[in-house]
C-alpha cells in the first residue's frame, strides 16, 4: 500500500543515497531476531542499476542485489501484462533491500517522494522471515501492481484508484500480484479457497459499504468472486470506468453496490444473514 514518508520511526541511523541523488533515512533500532548477518542497521550502502530502475543495497548482499535487479523486470513486465497496460507507463523506481531490524511498515512499503520519484522498500530476500518460494517477488509484484493500477485508471478511467476503499485497492493488487506468476484458474482457486476459509462475517455490509476484516485476504477473496460472476476482464472494466467515483464504476460494471456486493458474497458463501 502506499505510503508517504512510509518510515517516520525511531531514530536516525543511516542516509543512503540512491545513483539519482536521493537520500532515504531508515530509523529504527536493531531487531535481536534478524538473522546474524541481517542484524542492525547497515552502515555502508551501495547502489547498481537494473535496467532503468535502480537496486539499493546494504553491502554484504549482494547476492540479494542480483535477485532483486534480475526479479525487477520480469516482473514489470508481468504486472503491466496483468493489468494491460505497456510497462513503461510507470516511471523508473528504485527498489531499497532493507533488514528486518529497519523494521518496514507492514513488511513493504511503496513511498513516493516529494520529488515524484518511486521508492520501493522490501525486506532483502536472505532477510526476510517468510519462508514461501518465490515470496519476495510476489510482494514486489504487489508494490508495483499498486502503480500500474493506478496508471490504467488515470490513463483510462476517470476515478481515482488510491481513493477506492482498502478492501479493493488490496485485494486488486494482491489479485495482479499472484496473476503476474501463477495462472488465472490457480490464482482463482486460490482465492476461492481463501473465501472458503475465512470465518463467517469477515467481510459484511455495514452502513452501506462493503467492511473486509483483512483488506488484502478477504479484497482478494471478494475481486476473486467479481471475476467468477462477472467474468475475468472485470477488473479491466471497473478500472476504466467512465464515472468518478470507485462506488460508480463498481455499480457501472456489476449494477451492484458495494453493501449489495458483500451481501451477495455472503451469500455465495453460504454465510447465515441476520
Amino acid at each position: 500500500m502506499p505510503q508517504v514518508l512510509a518510515l517516520l520511526l525511531g531514530c536516525m541511523a543511516s542516509q543512503p543515497v540512491d545513483p539519482r541523488g536521493h537520500r532515504f533515512a531508515f530509523l529504527a533500532p536493531a531487531n535481536a531476531g534478524d538473522p546474524a548477518d541481517c542484524a542492525g542497521v547497515p552502515s555502508s550502502w551501495s547502489s547498481d542499476w537494473a535496467g532503468s530502475d535502480v537496486v539499493a543495497y546494504p553491502r554484504g548482499l549482494e547476492a540479494d542485489r542480483d535477485r532483486a535487479a534480475r526479479g525487477v523486470q520480469q516482473v514489470r513486465a508481468a504486472v503491466a501484462k496483468a493489468v494491460g497496460v505497456p510497462v513503461d507507463v510507470v516511471p523508473p523506481a528504485t527498489i531499497w533491500l532493507v533488514t528486518q531490524s529497519q523494521r518496514v511498515r507492514d513488511g513493504s512499503a511503496l513511498t513516493v517522494t516529494s520529488h515524484g520519484d518511486i521508492a520501493v522498500f522490501l525486506y532483502a530476500p536472505s532477510c526476510s522471515a517468510d519462508p514461501r518460494p518465490r515470496q519476495f517477488e510476489r510482494t514486489m509484484a504487489h508494490e508495483l501492481a499498486s502503480l500500474y493500477l493506478d496508471a490504467k485508471v488515470r490513463q483510462q478511467g476517470r476515478w481515482a484508484f488510491y481513493a477506492a476503499p482498502a478492501w479493493f485497492i488490496q485485494g486488486s493488487e494482491e489479485w495482479v500480484a499472484r496473476l503476474a506468476h501463477e495462472t488465472v484458474t490457480d490464482v482463482q482457486a486460490t482465492a476461492e479457497a481463501r473465501a472458503r476459509s475465512s470465518p463467517p462475517g469477515a467481510v459484511a455490509a455495514r452502513g452501506g459499504a462493503l467492511s473486509a476484516a483483512d483488506p488484502y485476504r478477504d479484497g482478494e477473496a471478494v475481486v476473486a468472486w467479481l471475476v467468477l460472476r462477472e467474468g475475468p476482464d472485470v477488473l479491466h472494466r471497473i478500472l476504466a470506468s467512465q464515472t468518478s467515483t470507485f462506488d460508480g464504476a463498481l455499480a457501472d460494471v456489476t449494477s451492484m453496490t458495494p453493501s449489495e456486493v458483500a451481501e451477495q458474497y455472503a451469500a455465495w458463501r453460504g454465510d447465515a444473514t441476520e
